[in-house]
């Protein structure tokens, strides 16, 4: 009988799931505790950020964007299904994305790598009672 190893932050997996697990590892959260927060974090976006966290959303739907529309199709890059690979630096205990720079992989793995980064600089503005105004 073989034993499979636990996924660690290197294993393989549609890209939400990789995303989810950057931020459980790097900040101990859940990403589940940015959904809905403000105005952008979340499928879609409108409006004003309410605070430093939510900016870090709107940055990532812009990063995800650009990859999108610097395609050929929606398809031949998908940042919410392309798998990638990342790690942490044993010295930062930051991600660092390993899929070869310039791809369709990295590119998504950098834009969760940059929002991540930004939600650790950002958490003391975290306040999930802060809404989007309607």
């Amino acid at each position: 009988m073989n034993a499979t190893p636990a996924p660690g932050p290197d294993s393989q997996g549609r890209n939400l799931i990789q995303f989810g697990n950057m931020i459980g590892k790097i900040l101990g959260a859940s990403a589940l505790s940015y959904n809905g927060y403000g105005c952008w974090c979340g499928f879609g976006g409108k409006g004003e950020p309410v605070d430093g966290t939510d900016a870090c959303c709107k940055a990532h739907d812009h990063c995800y964007d650009e990859i999108i529309n610097n395609r050929s199709s929606f398809f031949s890059c998908s940042p919410y299904i392309s798998v990638y690979s990342w790690d942490l630096d044993p010295i930062t205990l930051l991600p660092y994305c390993k899929n070869t720079p310039g791809s369709c992989t990295h590119s998504v793995c950098e834009c969760d790598r940059i929002v991540t980064e930004c939600y650790k600089q950002n958490a003391h503005t975290f306040d999930k009672s802060l809404k989007c105004p309607k």
